[in-house]
């Protein structure tokens, strides 16, 4: 069972993923939500916007497969959460999936490749998941752990994964991106 940090954060991901606003998620949500992030990022490359497509499409065939019970193509909140769930549950498959798109993204939004974000960068990413602006100043100290004013992309990758896995409220994941800093 999703705790309480988790089910907000689904929940939210939901809301974000539900591009149309219609109380349903489809391929062509996920294939928006691709699309939005390569617009928002400067500097997105051929290579880098094809591995945010194709993870993006694949995260997508996961909650098709495991929660689009009727096969109409669509997954409502509830299929939705109720899938969240049965992947956390099971495991590593469910992560794998998600943190590929998190890698994809959040490298992307690496503008200088250095393998650091800088907030600026976290912003812009922030921006592109329609995260309320005030939350990314926040959101960054958090997963900053040490202060530096930048962070790797793992640990980035880490943070957000974090989203549906921690129980914590400590944990940087569980605010990652303000999502559940109203829990």
């Amino acid at each position: 069972m999703l705790g309480e940090i988790q089910q907000s954060n689904a929940d939210q991901v939901f809301s974000t993923l539900d591009t149309t606003r219609d109380g349903v998620i489809g391929k062509d949500d996920f294939q928006r939500l691709a699309q939005r992030v390569c617009a928002m990022l400067p500097n997105v490359d051929a290579a880098q916007a094809e591995e945010i497509d194709t993870s993006v499409a694949a995260w997508w065939n996961y909650f098709r497969e495991a929660a689009d019970s009727d096969g109409d193509g669509k997954v409502t909140r509830q299929e939705f959460l109720a899938a969240v769930e049965s992947g956390v549950e099971r495991g590593q498959e469910y992560i794998d999936r998600f943190e590929r798109v998190a890698r994809a993204m959040i490298a992307a939004a690496d503008t200088d490749g250095d393998g650091l974000l800088d907030s600026e960068e976290i912003q812009r990413l922030g921006e592109a998941w329609e995260i309320q602006e005030t939350h990314h100043v926040e959101t960054f100290r958090r997963v900053d752990s040490n202060g530096d004013g930048r962070i790797s992309v793992d640990e980035a990758v880490q943070a957000a994964c974090d989203i549906f896995l921690t129980q914590d409220r400590t944990s940087p994941g569980a605010t990652l991106l303000g999502w559940s800093s109203r829990n």
